[in-house]
């Protein structure tokens, strides 16, 4: 992974302060240099406003099981183990 990728990766971080300061200092020192990621920060942070503005959504009763028993289909058609693919009941924040 080049210097680049690794800053375009951790922008979502950047935005929301959840980097270490040195790899803080890193990424401004590239955004100076680099238009493409300056870019990308703008088109990150806007996306990152906008997700912070979406309110819950109540599942309709039953979808999780639901979810669960199609997830399980498909790792059964692939050969997998469902427990290979994913916990049993991963808690999901929509």
């Amino acid at each position: 992974m080049t210097e680049h990728e690794r800053i375009q990766d951790q922008l979502f971080a950047y935005v929301d302060d959840e980097l270490a300061p040195s790899d803080h200092a890193d990424i401004e020192r590239h955004l100076r240099d680099c238009d493409e990621c300056a870019r990308e920060l703008e088109i990150t942070q806007h996306a990152n406003a906008m997700f912070k503005t979406v309110q819950p959504v109540a599942l309709p009763e039953g979808f999780m099981a639901r979810l669960h028993d199609r997830l399980a289909e498909v790792d059964a058609e692939d050969g997998r183990t469902a427990s290979a693919a994913a916990p049993a009941r991963p808690s999901l924040s929509i």
